[in-house]
């Protein structure tokens, strides 16, 4: 539950960060302006239009009202997901609850009987002078709502958190406004609805991977994206290894594994395609020239029924499958968005070289850089840092691949040449699983005489 909570705020930053602001100015202000300082409504006589109008302002931010809200949401497609459907449900009986049994808990008159008509106007349900003022329902209520909408909000669109956060902010000043809440009301009802929501969907987000820790088996392929034309090598997929092509052999021994539920080569050409087809194997022909393999994956990832996506490489036909097990097993935990792997290294040659792409992870080992310099930046010698190559193998959940190849490049992958600098960039999780070793990739002419001699040497 706790680790639930952190990626929650982690992951809300731009709700979290303004709420956390507004929570030590307002406090700092009840430390040193006083109760009437502080209070700023109308100060007039209304008509009865006005009056009505007033009533259903009144009724905005209110838990029932909000439920119905919530529900209308549904129609919006970011939100139509099961696990919204229910913590919407939860959110809207739970918090009209709250609010009516917190107010008669505390049990404190509104404005309206401290300072009497004179000063502050009404509307017809607050004729009761003893009408219960804390903390402000609609404050509650509006942070909770607009929070919810923010912790669904794909990553993409986060900084619409901002807009959302505005918005409860004015609902509560609104409550002052119009004569019915002290300060200090709308102060207690936004930390309270913060809290409240972030427990609700906490709640929920927990169940929800618990039954899928009980229940769900996750529909896995391995897409291997195969470009005929490599730069470096051109035609490499298609030299022979003792009889074999490398696509092909790439192909059979990923099958082998039984660890997916379909393996399919990518081909931008149709040399690569015939091969595998007449060998027996699923091949597919993207339907134009792609800059990445990811690229040319996400293409075919929107026709086929999968969740988690492994993207191996054509040129990687001695790739363990212990190593693969261990990209696949990091979805266990829900919060990943994209899995790959490191190696240790020691040799400052492999540390210093710049097509030896290095990466920096914390302790849960989630990538917090990638880069072709040595990082981290050792000033001490004796510091015994360990550093780590990335190897080029991804796995994806769906959403989360279509996701990323929507994302404009970035400027650091503009910088580093390296599009795993886009996932970070644009607030995506990606974790590393160690490996001690991964076998041969076949990059280079010079690559290919090692593969054949390990060939012969290992009996592969």
């Amino acid at each position: 539950m706790k680790k639930i909570i952190k990626e929650s705020i982690l992951n809300n930053l731009y709700f979290i960060i303004p709420a956390l602001i507004w929570f030590l100015l307002g406090g700092a202000l009840l430390l040193i302006k006083t109760k009437d300082e502080l209070f700023f409504p109308i100060n007039h006589t209304h008509t009865p239009t006005l009056n009505i109008l007033n009533d259903v302002f009144s009724a905005y931010g209110r838990g029932d009202v909000i439920a119905i809200l919530l529900i209308w949401l549904l129609i919006i497609p970011i939100y139509r997901n099961r696990q919204y459907i229910i913590t919407s449900l939860v959110f809207g009986i739970s918090i009209p609850t709250i609010i009516y049994y917190t107010k008669y808990f505390f049990n404190r008159p509104r404005p309206i009987s401290y300072y009497g008509l004179s000063k502050v106007q009404t509307v017809s349900w607050l004729d009761n002078y003893l009408n219960n003022s804390f903390p402000s329902g609609h404050t509650l209520g509006a942070f909770g709502f607009f929070m919810l909408l923010s912790l669904f909000l794909p990553k993409q669109y986060k900084k619409w958190s901002l807009l959302f956060f505005v918005l409860a902010l004015c609902v509560g000043f609104s409550r002052i406004y119009l004569g019915q809440h002290f300060f200090e009301d709308i102060y207690a009802g936004s930390i309270a609805g913060t809290i409240i929501t972030l427990m609700i969907f906490a709640t929920i987000e927990y169940i929800f991977n618990y039954q899928k820790k009980e229940n769900q088996t996750n529909k896995i392929v391995a897409l291997i994206p195969a470009r005929l034309n490599a730069s470096r090598f051109p035609q490499k997929l298609m030299k022979e290894l003792d009889g074999k092509t490398i696509i092909l052999r790439t192909y059979e021994a990923i099958t082998k594994m039984n660890l997916f539920d379909d393996v399919i080569v990518v081909c931008d050409e149709e040399t690569i395609f015939n091969e595998i087809q007449k060998n027996g194997g699923k091949a597919v022909l993207s339907s134009k020239e792609y800059e990445s393999g990811t690229d040319r994956i996400a293409e075919i990832a929107t026709t086929i029924d999968a969740d988690i996506i492994v993207n191996v490489q054509g040129d990687e036909p001695f790739i363990s499958k212990d190593a693969l097990e261990k990209v696949i097993a990091l979805f266990n935990n829900s919060m990943v968005d994209v899995g790959s792997l490191i190696l240790p290294i020691t040799n400052n040659d492999t540390i210093q070289n710049p097509n030896c792409v290095k990466v920096v992870v914390d302790k849960n080992f989630k990538a917090m850089y990638f880069s072709r310099s040595p990082i981290p930046y050792v000033r001490d010698e004796k510091s015994n840092q360990q550093f780590y190559k990335h190897i080029g193998v991804y796995a994806f959940k769906k959403e989360s691949l279509l996701a990323f190849t929507q994302m404009p490049i970035s400027q650091l992958e503009r910088t580093e040449k390296l599009e795993n600098l886009r996932m970070l960039e644009n607030g995506m999780n990606v974790y590393m699983a160690v490996v001690n070793e991964i076998g041969i990739s076949i990059d280079t002419p010079e690559d290919f005489e090692l593969a054949k001699k390990y060939l012969t040497q290992s009996g592969y």
